[in-house]
């Protein structure tokens, strides 16, 4: 499995029986974003096109698999085009098909999408990418619910819902003359505004979590504990990639970590300084500074819970968050710490170098 493979692909290869569990894959309890789920999932069974509008990254194909999964449709196919990845010469041949000798290169008939669609499911993601000389042909396909192959003389009728995504406001694209307003109108039965990550109080933590007991099963591993200050700069974070770039984030972070994933395994510009320590000039923080807050994934079901392996990872977080504090203490030096902890210098510059701290002088 690449590392390009994300959660919605997964549900893809799992099969429909996963697919009718996707809405667990959608992590959060903001109320933004309960909101769109809970507008989706009314939606979901009404036979209704359903238009999606949110940013790069929001999980826009994952709520179009959880209103086809929660839909009547569910035991059909659900197929996903993604607009912007199709050349200009290839869309119509890609979504109607089209037959032998149609055009050069088409040496054999090809079934389009919205065939293999029949009975389920057609989502167009990235709608504001087609030429407008292609909408007026999508536009025709959805007001008659029937269409012809490319190069074909069978006229072909359809049974397909369509559920389409946009990464851009949908009326600044129509004023920009982007996409047509006949077609919109025909697409946006309802509309759902997907929230962005930054606007959605306290899902970073939960997310996070998520994405941690995930693929720490994916890649064979414990499940990985999280360190406060990891979750400090995840939170800080402004995210313009949304979910997918702190699912992305996370999985590195998996990949990277032993036990316990440190602010050294985040990428760079999530990390900023490094990972390391700074000097707390902030009297909010000196007063909160021997505060040990240790985060604990639990895992899916209890059954799940190694009570032995869940100390160790309490332990090496608090020693870790306890030596953090420590070190923001101005004039303590190493041999004071060490004194202080009762170890031995060499053992604490040991423990400093394992979390990725800024060894002291001892």
């Amino acid at each position: 499995m690449n590392g390009h493979t994300d959660i919605a692909e997964l549900l893809s290869r799992l099969g429909s029986e996963s697919r009718g569990h996707v809405r667990s894959a959608l992590i959060g309890e903001s109320d933004e974003f309960q909101e769109a789920k809970n507008l989706a999932l009314r939606f979901a069974v009404p036979d209704i096109n359903v238009l999606l509008v949110g940013e790069t990254g929001t999980g826009k194909e994952l709520f179009s698999r959880m209103i086809h999964s929660e839909s009547k449709r569910s035991a059909g196919p659900f197929i996903a085009v993604d607009c912007s990845m199709l050349p200009e010469n290839l869309i119509e041949s890609e979504l109607f098909g089209h037959e032998m000798g149609s055009f050069t290169g088409a040496v054999a008939a090809r079934v389009g999408r919205f065939e293999m669609a029949q009975g389920g499911t057609l989502f167009l993601d990235e709608i504001s990418n087609l030429s407008l000389s292609f909408q007026a042909k999508l536009l025709r396909v959805l007001q008659e619910r029937r269409m012809e192959r490319v190069g074909g003389r069978e006229t072909i009728r359809l049974d397909v819902r369509v559920i389409s995504a946009t990464n851009v406001d949908p009326i600044n694209a129509i004023r920009e003359e982007k996409v047509r307003p006949d077609l919109y109108y025909r697409l946006n039965e309802m509309t759902i505004n997907i929230p962005p990550l930054r606007k959605r109080n306290g899902d970073i933590r939960r997310i996070t979590r998520h994405y941690i007991h995930i693929y720490s099963k994916l890649f064979g591993k414990a499940t990985c504990a999280i360190s406060g200050s990891v979750l400090e700069l995840l939170e800080g974070h402004a995210w313009p990639g949304n979910v997918r770039e702190l699912e992305n984030a996370i999985k590195s972070a998996v990949v990277l970590a032993d036990n316990i994933v440190l602010p050294e395994h985040l990428p760079r510009e999530i990390r900023g300084n490094g990972g390391r320590p700074t000097v707390v000039e902030n009297s909010q923080e000196e007063n909160n500074e021997e505060r040990l807050h240790v985060e604990i994934d639990l895992g899916v079901s209890h059954s799940e819970i190694d009570l032995k392996a869940l100390g160790c990872e309490a332990a090496e977080q608090a020693e870790r968050l306890l030596l953090e504090a420590l070190m923001r203490r101005s004039g303590l030096s190493g041999a004071q710490m060490a004194r202080m902890l009762n170890v031995d210098p060499k053992t604490l510059r040991m423990k400093l170098r394992k979390y990725g701290l800024v060894p002291q002088k001892l």
